[in-house]
């Protein structure tokens, strides 16, 4: 055989060999595991309802607040440690107050973050922004409605073996809080999540969120019903 064409052969040899290694290295992100991730998204998006539902109850009580259309400039960071989970954030963004009849009925609410969070599972750093409307400050009832979208890109790593994961979730969400503790009573909220790493093949879910009350939810998703706590 010509000495080109040996080299040439065992080039391409290799290349296949390469790229076989490569293959076998790849990782899918299945189901349950699509939950782990979007578990630690749902911890993170619930802890920032709740503290900036009471920034905002809290904020009826500043008196530039109470004119109609005025916009303020506004700040969050809070951090929470639940079992074996914890995370923290840092929102920066403006308060828009809302009203009916001249009466203080709401906020808009347009903001940015950056997060982290870190679980037996699964721990990320990433930014993102919230935007949508918190209102029912004019009336007697018991909850305030959360309206709004939420989009969080991240880089994470998945703890069982070790591959590094860009990811993305959305969340599109109509959520009832209530008025003295602040937390999620009810509500839904669709999702996508998508993502991609290194060895880690690319995967996208998308379902819906329904809110139970006291922390907890169920995720639908292809199907299938997953309930999740934080």
């Amino acid at each position: 055989m010509n000495p080109s064409l040996k080299h040439f052969t065992a080039f391409l040899l290799l290349l296949t060999l390469l790229s076989s290694c490569r293959r076998d290295k790849s990782v899918s992100l299945d189901e349950e595991q699509a939950i782990d991730l979007l578990s630690a998204s749902l911890s993170d998006k619930g802890q920032d309802v709740q503290e900036e539902t009471k920034s905002l109850h809290n904020a009826v009580l500043i008196a530039q607040l109470a004119e109609c259309g005025n916009e303020v400039d506004y700040s969050l960071s809070w951090s929470r440690t639940w079992g074996a989970r914890s995370y923290e954030r840092s929102v920066n963004g403006v308060r828009t107050t809302l009203c009916e009849n001249d009466e203080l009925s709401g906020f808009q609410f347009d903001a940015n973050f950056v997060a982290n969070f870190q679980g037996p599972n699964w721990e990320s750093n990433g930014t993102g922004s919230n935007t949508g409307t918190l209102t029912g400050f004019n009336t007697t009832e018991e909850n305030y409605f959360w309206s709004g979208q939420s989009t969080k890109s991240a880089l994470g790593t998945i703890i069982q073996n070790g591959e590094e994961v860009e990811t993305q979730v959305n969340f599109d969400s109509d959520l009832f809080i209530h008025k003295e503790d602040h937390e999620i009573t009810s509500g839904t909220s669709n999702f996508s999540l998508t993502g991609e790493g290194e060895n880690v093949e690319s995967f996208s879910y998308s379902g819906v969120v329904s809110f139970l009350g006291n922390r907890q939810a169920i995720v639908t998703m292809n199907g299938n019903d997953y309930s999740i706590s934080w």
